[in-house]
């Protein structure tokens, strides 16, 4: 009899050690542009990968003329039909701000409009996303939108962004009444800030937010950054954003400075951009080890699934299978 117990207690500790496990799903990825279509290399990198899950934005809501109106409304070029499409909508946080937006009838208005896009490009959804940098003065009248969102919605899980400082002080920013949080692991820094070192993403700077152990009373996705961009200021001020370039892309007319940073030698156009002499350009990527490094802090903390943003050819040519498949191994362990 004291053998049998003893099996039968080798057993439940095993399988207890067994069920705490975590279970590793497929990264899934952001599409982030206005047209929706997949090239031979995403369809590839998605199969290898084995994600079958794309965080699709389906338009913006700005304030134009006093007025919240959704702008960029996704064109889907190609039929989606082989992946499980998740709509977004980027709402802009002075809306929230406003005494004259009401949350519930703006919330009317968005469901709509994400219905008919739905419908219109036969597709069926499981869940769907906002995305707001909401502030203390905006709390409210952002959550009173998502729920009235979640009312309409009711079949469906609603996730909402959640930024570093509002998953470290939730008790003092609140946490959005939804089913899930996807915590933004990108755009970390002060991208106005003419001598900051990288906007996009800093390990240092992750950690000054994220402790072994935290918690946060909401399951939450992780979502982490794999694109690049240039910034360009003027007279010390942000002037313009330009996306999927770099070094070489301008060679001829910069000049270096330091580290990441260059001078505009002589005017000149790329992307539509009108760059002009003496503009300060600081290059910003992601470094493959903080990205890992920062993975292993996550293995941590409860996160179950991975979003990568986002899918463009540019950014999906910086980075093959193996490490982007290693990153979310590492978030598992």
């Amino acid at each position: 009899m004291i053998k049998y117990y003893f099996f039968i207690l080798l057993f439940l500790i095993f399988y207890s050690c067994q069920d705490s496990k975590k279970v590793k799903h497929p990264p899934s990825f952001y599409y982030w542009k206005q047209e929706f279509s997949l090239n031979a290399n995403q369809k590839k990198l998605l199969k290898d990968l084995g994600s079958k899950e794309l965080y699709v934005k389906f338009f913006d809501v700005k304030m134009i003329n006093g007025r919240p109106e959704p702008v960029a409304k996704i064109d889907f070029k190609t039929s989606p039909s082989d992946y499980s499409i998740i709509p977004c909508v980027f709402i802009t946080n002075d809306i929230f701000s406003s005494d004259q937006v009401s949350p519930e009838k703006l919330a009317s208005r968005t469901v709509k409009l994400i219905l008919s896009i739905a419908e219109n490009n036969k597709l069926s959804f499981k869940e769907v996303q906002f995305d707001c940098d909401w502030t203390l003065g905006s709390k409210e009248n952002y959550f009173r939108f998502l729920k009235k969102a979640s009312e309409q919605l009711s079949e469906k899980e609603l996730s909402a962004t959640i930024r570093l400082h509002q998953y470290k002080y939730w008790k003092k920013t609140g946490v959005p009444p939804v089913d899930r949080g996807v915590l933004m692991c990108y755009n970390i820094g002060e991208i106005e800030n003419i001598n900051e070192s990288n906007s996009i993403f800093s390990y240092d700077l992750v950690t000054q937010y994220l402790k072994k152990g935290m918690t946060y009373p909401l399951k939450s996705s992780i979502a982490l950054p794999i694109y690049k961009w240039a910034l360009v200021y003027r007279l010390g001020q942000l002037s313009s954003i330009l996306n999927n370039v770099d070094v070489a892309s301008m060679e001829n007319h910069i000049v270096s400075a330091s580290n990441n940073r260059f001078l505009v030698k002589d005017n000149f156009y790329i992307n539509g951009q009108f760059l002009s002499t003496d503009d300060e350009i600081r290059f910003e990527e992601v470094d493959l080890k903080e990205l890992e490094q920062t993975a292993k802090l996550l293995s941590s903390l409860n996160f179950d699934k991975l979003i990568y943003y986002h899918l463009s050819q540019s950014n999906i040519e910086d980075y093959d299978k193996q490490q982007l498949d290693q990153i979310n191994t590492l978030i598992y362990k």
